[in-house]
Protein backbone atom coordinates (compact mmCIF):
# COMPACT_ATOMS: atom_id res chain seq x y z
CA UNK A 1 0.00 0.00 0.00
CA UNK A 2 0.99 3.52 -0.75
CA UNK A 3 1.48 6.37 1.74
CA UNK A 4 -0.22 9.63 0.88
CA UNK A 5 1.22 12.66 2.39
CA UNK A 6 -1.00 16.45 1.99
CA UNK A 7 1.95 18.23 1.75
CA UNK A 8 3.68 16.59 -1.11
CA UNK A 9 0.95 17.80 -3.79
CA UNK A 10 -1.06 20.70 -5.08
CA UNK A 11 -4.15 18.76 -5.04
CA UNK A 12 -4.51 17.66 -1.43
CA UNK A 13 -3.29 14.51 -2.60
CA UNK A 14 0.10 12.39 -3.89
CA UNK A 15 0.11 8.88 -3.61
CA UNK A 16 3.88 8.45 -3.55
CA UNK A 17 6.23 5.37 -4.86
CA UNK A 18 9.78 5.19 -4.93
CA UNK A 19 11.23 7.10 -7.97
CA UNK A 20 13.15 4.24 -9.32
CA UNK A 21 9.85 2.00 -9.28
CA UNK A 22 10.25 1.91 -13.05
CA UNK A 23 13.17 3.34 -14.20
CA UNK A 24 16.17 4.01 -12.84
CA UNK A 25 17.20 7.29 -14.85
CA UNK A 26 14.89 9.89 -16.19
CA UNK A 27 13.20 8.77 -19.54
CA UNK A 28 12.31 11.92 -21.11
CA UNK A 29 15.13 14.55 -22.73
CA UNK A 30 15.64 18.21 -21.27
CA UNK A 31 13.16 19.61 -23.67
CA UNK A 32 10.08 17.61 -22.37
CA UNK A 33 10.79 17.22 -18.88
CA UNK A 34 8.53 20.40 -18.47
CA UNK A 35 5.52 17.80 -18.70
CA UNK A 36 5.73 17.19 -15.45
CA UNK A 37 2.74 18.78 -13.46
CA UNK A 38 -0.70 18.32 -12.90
CA UNK A 39 -3.27 18.48 -15.41
CA UNK A 40 -7.13 18.23 -15.54
CA UNK A 41 -8.70 17.24 -18.34
CA UNK A 42 -10.21 20.00 -20.30
CA UNK A 43 -11.85 18.74 -23.20
CA UNK A 44 -12.23 16.12 -25.76
CA UNK A 45 -12.29 15.89 -29.40
CA UNK A 46 -13.05 13.58 -32.43
CA UNK A 47 -12.29 9.84 -32.13
CA UNK A 48 -15.52 7.52 -31.42
CA UNK A 49 -13.44 5.06 -28.77
CA UNK A 50 -11.89 6.05 -25.88
CA UNK A 51 -12.94 7.53 -22.66
CA UNK A 52 -16.16 9.92 -22.83
CA UNK A 53 -17.62 13.15 -21.39
CA UNK A 54 -18.36 11.17 -18.81
CA UNK A 55 -15.26 11.19 -17.38
CA UNK A 56 -14.47 15.13 -18.23
CA UNK A 57 -14.97 17.24 -14.32
CA UNK A 58 -13.20 14.27 -13.01
CA UNK A 59 -10.10 13.10 -14.74
CA UNK A 60 -6.75 14.68 -13.41
CA UNK A 61 -3.34 13.39 -14.49
CA UNK A 62 -0.16 14.18 -12.44
CA UNK A 63 2.80 12.87 -14.88
CA UNK A 64 6.10 12.63 -12.59
CA UNK A 65 9.67 12.67 -13.06
CA UNK A 66 11.70 8.95 -13.64
CA UNK A 67 8.17 8.20 -15.84
CA UNK A 68 5.58 7.98 -13.74
CA UNK A 69 2.37 9.27 -13.69
CA UNK A 70 -0.77 8.99 -11.35
CA UNK A 71 -4.06 9.15 -11.89
CA UNK A 72 -6.10 11.14 -9.58
CA UNK A 73 -9.66 12.12 -8.50
CA UNK A 74 -10.25 14.94 -6.43
CA UNK A 75 -9.56 13.34 -3.33
CA UNK A 76 -7.42 9.95 -3.94
CA UNK A 77 -5.07 7.87 -6.03
CA UNK A 78 -6.31 6.29 -8.60
CA UNK A 79 -3.89 3.78 -10.37
CA UNK A 80 -0.36 4.65 -10.49
CA UNK A 81 1.46 3.96 -13.95
CA UNK A 82 4.56 4.76 -16.29
CA UNK A 83 5.03 6.56 -19.37
CA UNK A 84 7.25 4.04 -21.75
CA UNK A 85 9.02 6.39 -24.55
CA UNK A 86 8.92 4.74 -27.76
CA UNK A 87 10.10 8.02 -29.53
CA UNK A 88 11.07 11.83 -29.55
CA UNK A 89 9.64 13.71 -32.74
CA UNK A 90 9.99 17.34 -32.95
CA UNK A 91 7.53 18.82 -31.50
CA UNK A 92 5.85 15.33 -29.87
CA UNK A 93 6.46 12.57 -27.68
CA UNK A 94 5.35 9.43 -28.70
CA UNK A 95 4.39 6.91 -25.80
CA UNK A 96 2.95 4.28 -24.16
CA UNK A 97 1.03 5.45 -20.90
CA UNK A 98 0.33 2.11 -18.83
CA UNK A 99 -2.92 2.90 -16.98
CA UNK A 100 -4.86 -0.10 -17.30
CA UNK A 101 -8.20 1.21 -16.06
CA UNK A 102 -7.85 4.84 -18.10
CA UNK A 103 -6.24 3.43 -21.18
CA UNK A 104 -7.37 -0.36 -21.08
CA UNK A 105 -6.93 -1.25 -24.98
CA UNK A 106 -5.29 1.82 -26.24
CA UNK A 107 -1.91 2.88 -24.81
CA UNK A 108 -0.22 4.47 -27.73
CA UNK A 109 -0.39 8.18 -27.20
CA UNK A 110 1.28 11.51 -28.74
CA UNK A 111 1.81 14.38 -26.03
CA UNK A 112 1.86 17.66 -27.78
CA UNK A 113 3.28 20.23 -24.79
CA UNK A 114 1.24 23.14 -26.58
CA UNK A 115 2.65 26.36 -24.02
CA UNK A 116 3.36 26.19 -20.27
CA UNK A 117 0.25 24.94 -18.98
CA UNK A 118 -1.59 22.76 -21.07
CA UNK A 119 -1.01 19.71 -23.54
CA UNK A 120 -2.92 17.40 -25.68
CA UNK A 121 -2.61 13.52 -25.78
CA UNK A 122 -3.44 12.15 -29.06
CA UNK A 123 -3.91 9.04 -30.36
CA UNK A 124 -2.41 7.87 -33.74
CA UNK A 125 -5.32 6.58 -34.93
CA UNK A 126 -7.77 8.68 -36.47
CA UNK A 127 -11.16 6.77 -34.76
CA UNK A 128 -9.99 7.37 -31.34
CA UNK A 129 -10.78 10.55 -28.80
CA UNK A 130 -7.81 12.95 -28.33
CA UNK A 131 -8.09 14.98 -24.84
CA UNK A 132 -6.35 18.80 -24.02
CA UNK A 133 -5.34 18.87 -20.65
CA UNK A 134 -4.96 21.94 -18.44
CA UNK A 135 -2.24 22.28 -15.29
CA UNK A 136 -4.26 22.07 -12.55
Amino acid sequence: MHSCREKDCCIQFQCEIASDQYYTTEILPEKYVNIYNTYKLAKIQGGKIGLDSLVKDTLILKFCPFGIVNQLSKYDSIEIGKIELISVEKDFLKVNIHLPKLFSSDLEKQIYPLSHDSLWIRSDCCDRFDYLFIKY
